[in-house]
């Protein structure tokens, strides 16, 4: 259960003064919870507004904050929180291990699997951290015994965004080398422990001097840099069997017995234990009791024998809860997984008669052919039934195949629904931008794309999640060709639709200045600076609002100057000056006019 409060700081130790960082406790092995976990990061939070923005007290939105914060991989998080308990004046004096505890539930909250939506979220988000803690905290307001803070947080990652991208790059180049209609389910997990295996060896440096190594614990230190240790092993199995739509986790031993991280997978309906480390110090270092893949798909029994309890014993801080009990401990194998069985579900090859769709909002339901392990062509209906989930919107839906028989294996399939074709954009511009604006895509995308063909090629001007977007820095009386897209982001990959129709847009001249009038005789003369068009209007009016005003149309860029004559003596009139470009678009004649210069007056004698 979370703290609800804090001292002032410079009541607790010195090492608690902010900034306040500590090493993430999963990583260290430490234990700061205050008491037993619940499910507190699913119940909502209680809430009030002050100047416009919201604040909350402990509970779901408070944690979605947080994680936000730390998906986009920002080094300070600044959420706005409602307390009980002043934080930072006349509460009650904290020490630094309840600090800690305090630090451990946003962090356990934020990165639950039960709120994880995706394979960079949850365990793979957790173990992301090197160290956090509080940057700062400021009292915004204290009304009817409710304190309004804003918490800045301060966040270490092990990894960097720029070789987290680096990550992103080799899990979608492995995720497309995968082709799952010719693969088990077995095969396909079997893929993702070689591949890091082979690519890996273990960074023994890191163990000494986890601070200067901290790519070492990441996915980037296993699948960039080819060294890692156990967490690094652990973050990029979960990684990829997430991206492949298997059911895994990061398990973390207790510390009292070691201090290391594997992982569970599920197959078949069970959760088999997998220890990449492991099976990488085989590889590497030529041991000679085990094959490269003792440690592939064993039960907890068999986990436990193989290092007589030393490191494979699960943190029950973290793993003896209901939450877990319920989803996954209950359905831990009861024997070591057997890939000689062709009977079971996991080995037998799944594929569709399609795996990419386009949104048009109706149900997506591709075929299914199931080959047994033996080369058994199976029927649907008399040996396995199929259903569909999240089928209609854009995104990344299943197929789930379902055994008949009474084990009722099951194995599923991913498939993808990309977004329809975006409208063709309307457009405005000026000397130096342009509008641009659509109607919204349906099926729940996640942006639009906005390109711009200039130079002899196309590129991204901006992506953007509103239904309109402006360009700017362009040159003025130049003619440009926009095209969006929308686009579904599915964990870190993006899916794109089909382009819209081209518009193309004439930017604006530039405004007109150095208007300067001369008067004579029953006639005055304009002149002012030149602009880039194909000639100038000039506006004149005895009307300060131009009410009734007469305009001159000048052919040619460098006409700057006019007289204008027959005219009224004494008479004050007010002039102004604009641009203008004449094109062609589609076979018509348009014109682009220019924003009007400043009005000047003057008398003439």
């Amino acid at each position: 259960m979370a703290v609800f409060g804090l001292a002032p700081f410079s009541a607790c130790a010195e090492e608690a003064k902010l900034p306040f960082m500590m090493q993430n406790p999963f990583i260290s092995g430490e234990h700061y919870s205050t008491g037993t976990i619940d499910s507190e990061a699913t119940e909502p939070a209680a809430s009030r507004t002050y100047k416009g923005n919201t604040y909350y007290g402990w509970g779901k939105e408070f944690y979605s904050a947080i994680r936000k914060g730390l998906l986009n991989h920002k080094a300070s998080i600044k959420v706005r929180h409602l307390s009980d308990i002043s934080l930072t004046s006349g509460g009650i004096i904290l020490s630094t291990i309840t600090l800690r505890s305090f630090l451990f539930d946003i962090l356990y909250y934020s990165t639950e699997d039960e709120v994880s939506v995706s394979c960079v979220d949850g365990d793979y988000l957790r173990y992301s951290i090197l160290e956090y803690g509080f940057g700062n905290i400021e009292l915004d307001r204290y009304k009817n015994g409710k304190y309004f803070y804003t918490i800045t947080l301060a966040v270490k990652y092990n990894a960097s965004e720029q070789q987290q991208k680096q990550v992103d790059s080799v899990v979608n180049s492995f995720v497309n080398s995968i082709d799952t209609n010719k693969l088990s389910d077995y095969d396909i997990i079997k893929k993702i422990h070689d591949f890091i295996c082979k690519k890996t060896t273990y960074a023994y440096e890191a163990m000494d001097s986890p601070y200067a190594n901290g790519y070492a614990f990441s996915a980037y230190g296993a699948l960039v840099k080819g060294k890692c240790v156990c967490q690094g092993y652990a973050s990029a199995f979960y990684r990829l069997c997430r991206e492949l739509g298997y059911s895994s986790r990061v398990v973390i031993s207790d510390p009292n017995r070691g201090n290391h991280a594997w992982n569970i997978v599920e197959l078949d309906g069970k959760y088999y234990f997998v220890d990449c480390t492991w099976d990488d110090q085989v590889l590497d270092e030529g041991i000679d009791d085990f094959t490269e893949d003792y440690y592939f798909l064993i039960n907890y029994p068999a986990s436990l024998a193989y290092d007589n309890g030393s490191e494979h014993v699960p943190d029950p801080e973290y793993f003896d809860t209901t939450y877990y009990n319920n989803k996954y401990k209950k359905y831990y194998a009861l024997s070591n997984y057997d890939a000689s069985d062709l009977s079971l579900m996991s080995r037998s090859v799944v594929s569709l008669s399609a795996k990419s769709f386009t949104f048009d909002g109706t149900a997506k339901k591709p075929s299914v052919k199931v080959i047994s392990g033996s080369g058994e062509v199976l029927r649907n209906g008399a040996d396995y039934t199929v259903s569909y989930s999240g089928n209609v919107n854009t995104g990344s839906p299943f197929v789930y195949v379902t055994g008949t028989s009474d084990t009722a294996d099951a194995t599923h399939r991913r498939f993808y629904i990309k977004p329809s074709a975006a409208s063709k954009p309307s457009a405005s511009s000026t000397d130096s931008g342009v509008t641009l604006k659509w109607k919204a895509n349906g099926g729940g995308v996640t942006g639009y794309s906005v390109e711009v063909y200039s130079g002899g090629r196309w590129s991204v001007a901006k992506n953007t999640t509103a239904l309109s977007a402006t360009v700017d820095s362009l040159s003025p009386v130049t003619k440009y060709k926009f095209r969006i897209r929308a686009y579904k982001d599915i964990s870190k990959r993006r899916y794109y639709g089909a382009y819209s129709g081209e518009r193309t847009v004439m930017t604006k001249p530039k405004r007109v200045s150095g208007v300067i009038l001369g008067a004579s005789k029953k006639k005055l003369t304009v002149s002012y600076k030149k602009v880039k068009g194909s000639g100038y209007i000039i506006q004149y009016s005895t009307k300060k609002n131009m009410k009734g005003a007469k305009e001159i149309k000048l052919s040619g860029a460098k006409k700057t100057s006019r007289t204008i004559k027959k005219l009224k003596s004494g008479q004050r009139y007010y002039v102004r000056v604009r641009a203008f470009k004449k094109y062609k678009l589609s076979g018509k004649t348009k014109y682009a006019y220019g924003k009007w210069s400043a009005k000047k007056s003057i008398k003439v004698k």
